[in-house]
């Protein structure tokens, strides 16, 4: 699994299932846990097979350096029992909808411009109602007189 190590001391890696950038503290390194996203265990790489970036984080230099090697799947599975639940580590990655392929904060960002819209949708009608009624208010009032 290719890795990279980057100034802040986190170890940038790919999940070899789904793909999903993942990050952890350097002192997890070989810390087996399943990923955030697709529940395949993972293990975390160890320093030594990770390619240093000083002074950087950028996403772009981790997915290139990532990328540029294949990830392969590790042929030994564990049950999840073999997975120690008290020291796990952060990822620092939020798990994808399968049914949306939206994180969860991009799918309420989603949601609020949609009532945003509908909101100023609303004022719009407000508006023009007001215009349309201060502009003809003789006219309905007449018509309302003759036809009710």
């Amino acid at each position: 699994m290719a890795a990279l190590m980057t100034k802040d001391n986190l170890l940038h890696f790919v999940c070899a299932k789904c793909e999903t950038h993942l990050s952890v503290d350097s002192e997890k390194e070989g810390f087996k846990a399943p990923c955030p996203s697709c529940g395949q265990e993972i293990t975390s790489p160890r320093k030594s097979k990770t390619a240093e970036v000083a002074g950087s984080s950028s996403l772009e230099k981790v997915k290139k350096a990532v990328e540029s090697k294949p990830a392969k799947p590790e042929a030994k599975t564990s049950s999840p029992k073999d997975i120690p639940q008290t020291s796990a580590p952060k990822m620092h990655s939020e798990p994808v909808n399968p049914k949306t392929g939206l994180t969860k904060t991009q799918e309420e960002q989603g949601e609020f411009a949609a009532v945003v819209k509908l909101l100023l949708l609303g004022l719009f009608f407000l508006i023009v109602a007001g215009f349309v009624i201060s502009q003809y208010q003789p006219q309905i009032f007449e018509w309302l007189d003759a036809n009710f």
